[in-house]
């Protein structure tokens, strides 16, 4: 009944916790009356190691833990101090429960309690946090505190260990990589569902690698916290990127509709072997990102300029400054002016300024307006997604990206070009 599970819901967390330090025996005679029958003095028996193997294996057979195991060892159970009722990336995943979750704020700890031996490294970062700052003011730190609130608040029910944060981002340690990807989901669906001030979009980028990191009075160094890194900075906002040591160790557990999508081999910054890349994909998750941002996918597709360019200091400039405050600028003029060398030109100028790349579509010489989405997807890496326009695809991988795009020589598909400005250009802007 939901009353039992309760019951041994509560057992499972106090008699777990006992493994790490000494429980009153008055207490302990109580629980074992209620929840596993008997007498105290059976219970009592033999060392502490043996006390409370026994409990845990009485709560694999009364449920509902089904990644508990028999005889666990107390070195085992000792990590499950918090044992977390199952939470929403757990019912996706096939466990059971449906009951509210213990939420247990995660904080940096000391060299004591940090995981030891093969463990799982979290990092999470939000994307655009630079724009967000320049748009909201003094209202960010507000914003920050609530992102932080809410990481920190589902990692903390897997069992997270949080190790610091830099900027915007925060860095967990997971003693389970299963943990980890759990938590990383339901990290990515706290942050989707909350209601942000002003409309504005928050979106979190998410990086995990399971390795053995060296431990250091710092907390973990290695080069496993580099790549840890490296593939957190690789991914977009809402999505979890994970690593092949991740990927294989939870393959087999991680049962539908969660699953992975295999984005191939990619060198990543500073590390001389290419990695591979998973995207952790299920319910509530998006699915549709560019390429992975590596040092392997270019920021922009501008060709180098053969021929010095001479004037248009004003034009430039003006469009420049009107790039600052709209997010649509067009070039008008008659044929043959100069309007494709000043738009290359100004796109080379701003190259810095947009950090999600700079890309020019040709368009004189598209033959059928419907030509013109497929274009853009194929210049820009974006991926098609079945069950949705082309259109809706383009705009919700644009979504939260600080991209220029230039569409040169539109006439010929001057409406299809409008339409898809249109419905990309960000609510509120001009």
């Amino acid at each position: 009944t939901a009353g039992e599970q309760d019951t041994v819901h509560a057992y499972a967390s106090w008699t777990a916790r006992g493994c790490a330090s000494v429980i009153r025996e008055r207490r302990t005679a109580g629980w074992n009356r209620r929840v596993l029958g008997g007498s105290a003095a059976d219970r009592t028996q033999g060392s502490r190691l043996n006390r409370w193997v026994d409990p845990l294996a009485a709560i694999v057979r009364i449920g509902p833990y089904p990644w508990l195991t028999p005889r666990s060892t107390a070195k085992r159970a000792a990590s499950w101090w918090r044992l977390p009722r199952p939470t929403v990336a757990a019912r996706l995943a096939g466990q059971e429960g449906d009951t509210e979750q213990t939420r247990v704020p995660s904080q940096t700890t000391d060299d004591n309690s940090q995981p030891t031996g093969t463990v799982t490294l979290a990092f999470t970062d939000i994307e655009g946090s630079t724009r967000l700052l320049q748009e909201l003011g003094d209202r960010y730190p507000e914003v920050l505190a609530d992102h932080h609130r809410l990481i920190r608040e589902a990692f903390a029910r897997h069992g997270a260990v949080e190790r610091g944060s830099a900027g915007d981002g925060l860095y967990f340690v997971f003693a389970s990589a299963r943990e980890a990807v759990q938590a990383a989901v339901d990290g990515q669906l706290a942050i989707d569902g909350h209601a942000w001030p002003d409309g504005i979009a928050v979106r979190d980028r998410m990086g995990l690698h399971t390795g053995e990191p060296w431990r250091a009075t710092e907390g973990y160094v290695g080069l496993d916290v580099h790549r840890a890194a490296r593939i957190c900075a690789a991914g977009h906002g809402g999505q979890i990127l994970i690593s092949q040591t991740t990927h294989d160790l939870i393959a087999d557990e991680l049962r539908a509709p969660m699953g992975f999508l295999d984005l191939g081999t990619h060198r990543l910054r500073s590390l001389e072997a290419p990695q591979r890349l998973y995207q952790v994909t299920g319910p509530g998750l998006a699915r549709d990102f560019p390429p992975p941002r590596t040092t392997e996918a270019p920021r922009n597709n501008l060709k180098l300029e053969v021929t010095s360019f001479i004037g248009r200091e004003r034009e430039i400039e003006q469009a420049a400054q009107i790039l600052e405050h709209s997010s649509i600028l067009t070039l008008t003029g008659p044929g043959g002016v100069g309007k494709s060398r000043v738009g290359f030109r100004l796109a080379r100028i701003l190259l810095d300024r947009f950090e999600d790349g700079t890309w020019i579509v040709e368009c004189g010489s598209l033959t059928d307006p419907d030509f013109v989405l497929p274009s853009i997807v194929s210049t820009i890496g974006l991926t098609e997604s079945a069950g949705r326009s082309l259109r809706d695809a383009i705009v919700e991988q644009l979504k939260g990206k600080r991209l220029l795009l230039v569409l040169d020589d539109c006439d010929p598909v001057l409406t299809e070009c409008a339409d898809l400005a249109g419905a990309a250009r960000p609510s509120g802007s001009s």
